[in-house]
């Protein structure tokens, strides 16, 4: 191989050197960011008074995941968070948090003044008093969240005589308040407050938006506990301003309408669903900055370089899309039994209703629980009733056809969507899993089933179908257990 002397090397460096002087001459405006923004449209007025504002004050919710919180560093963590950052953006100013004890303490500063922004809340007349609001920038429904053992509840008039934990400041205790004033409230520091009460039995049931629930029950492993019914209320998210500063409120307004769709959807999938905590290999970015350092040493090692690094970024770039596909079957699937989970079967039921109304063809559910569950937990302990749930979930994957859907309801409840399928036809099916299971055994352990089935009917949403459903299955417990009862 052909020697090179510290003159020659130190010629290439010059060379390279050179080479990227003249490039910053040529192109004084190039960049290595190919972000765009949609920079809102200000006013010489709200330019100069950011200017003069520099930092705007904010207040937060510390205890509102996956919508806004401080990480374990105290730093602002939640899609409130990915918001103020792309409002921090476009706008041109920082945002400075104030530290509160709570999200009570948290509006009493806001009412006091003493703060520019509240982050990220709901927009009440209590509230309206003393703060302004932007357009709302994330929609979601408010679901009620019960232990497994509880049947579906047609909404808050169902639960009337049952304590139920909200979030102390909360709006939705406000809307609670007004709207059902014999309802019994039981105070809660956040929602995954109220669910600990509730999964703690001391609460029948919480309150929370969907995706909270969705986040929280499958974040903290509640898995007794289980979305049982909807409410009124919808939660539209905005941010609070001072209500004196009308300039700041047409700034912030401007930066909200400037987010756009593909924007608020990048940070809803971001946060949708459980993280997966990658652990950084440090190893390959040395190895990475060594790789350009001998470029710019050893010019004619280029090429052979390059290859190598693009080698890497391609192996790269094939491990993050495998792990964004084992993300999406997380988001979807049931830990323990691999079957599809409650959030997955809530969509399939409505896809499948939407295109059954469409086409005008049919629809049939069955909803399964095993019989006498507990006593398998309680006599053989919780491993002998996990292998039960993994088999039983085994046995109804292997027994359905192609075009079923089926999935793990909540506990030991299942549920199967019968696509095209009236209810005798479903009641065969039924039928069929409830013999398999008849005659199944596991190290000595039997389980029986009993089934609920209901057709899906002109009209009917999917809280309909499956409160038929739900009481089908409750008839075939009544009768005896191991049975199939039809709606």
């Amino acid at each position: 191989m052909k020697q090179y002397s510290i003159h020659h090397i130190f010629k290439h460096v010059a060379v390279v050197a050179t080479i990227l002087f003249l490039w910053t001459i040529i192109s004084p405006q190039t960049s290595f960011s190919s972000g765009v923004t949609n920079k809102p449209l200000l006013t010489e007025e709200e330019q100069r008074y950011l200017r003069d504002k520099k930092a705007l004050t904010m207040v937060i919710d510390q205890n509102y995941m996956p919508f806004d919180a401080l990480d374990e560093d105290s730093k602002h963590t939640g899609m409130a968070a990915d918001y103020i950052a792309l409002l921090s953006e476009r706008i041109g100013v920082t945002f400075e948090i104030i530290p509160t004890e709570s999200w009570t303490d948290s509006l009493a500063k806001a009412k006091a003044g003493e703060v520019d922004i509240v982050s990220m809340l709901n927009k009440t007349p209590d509230r309206s008093e003393y703060l302004d609001f932007t357009d709302p920038f994330f929609l979601s429904e408010v679901v009620i969240v019960a232990r497994e053992r509880v049947w579906l509840v047609n909404g808050l008039d169902d639960i009337k005589d049952e304590p139920l934990a909200v979030g102390e400041g909360y709006w939705v205790e406000e809307s609670i308040q007004r709207d059902y004033p014999e309802i019994n409230l039981v105070p809660a520091k956040s929602t995954l407050d109220g669910l600990r009460q509730v999964a703690a039995n001391d609460a029948f049931a919480t309150v929370a938006t969907l995706i909270e629930a969705a986040y929280l029950i499958q974040k903290e492993g509640f898995d007794h506990l289980k979305i049982v019914g909807h409410t009124k209320y919808n939660t539209e998210l905005r941010v609070g301003v001072r209500k004196e500063d009308k300039v700041l409120l047409s700034i912030l307004q401007k930066g909200v309408r400037s987010l756009s769709d593909r924007e608020k959807n990048d940070i809803f999938a971001k946060w949708a669903t459980v993280p997966i905590q990658h652990i950084v290999d440090y190893t390959l970015l040395w190895k990475m900055l060594s790789a350009l350092a001998l470029i710019m040493l050893v010019f004619l090692y280029w090429n052979r370089k390059l290859h190598k690094l693009n080698s890497k970024i391609a192996r790269a770039h094939a491990e993050l899309a495998l792990k964004n596909e084992e993300l999406e079957s997380l988001s979807i699937t049931d830990r323990l039994t691999g079957l599809h989970n409650r959030m997955k079967l809530d969509d399939a039921l409505k896809n499948e209703i939407s295109r059954i109304e469409r086409y005008n063809h049919t629809l049939s559910i069955i909803l399964m629980d095993i019989d006498h569950f507990k006593m398998v937990n309680d006599k053989l302990g919780h491993q002998a009733g996990d292998d039960v749930l993994k088999d039983i979930a085994s046995t109804l994957r292997d027994n359905v056809r192609d075009v079923d859907i089926v999935g793990r309801w909540g506990g030991e409840e299942f549920l199967i969507i019968c696509p095209e399928t009236n209810l005798d036809g479903a009641c065969t099916i039924a039928e069929k899993l409830r013999s398999k299971m008849e005659n199944w055994d596991l190290d000595r352990i039997s389980a029986t089933g009993s089934f609920g089935v209901a057709e899906l009917i002109s009209g009917d949403k999917e809280e309909d179908i499956l409160r038929r459903a739900d009481h089908a299955l409750y008839k075939a417990k009544e009768k005896g257990r191991n049975r199939v009862e039809k709606a």
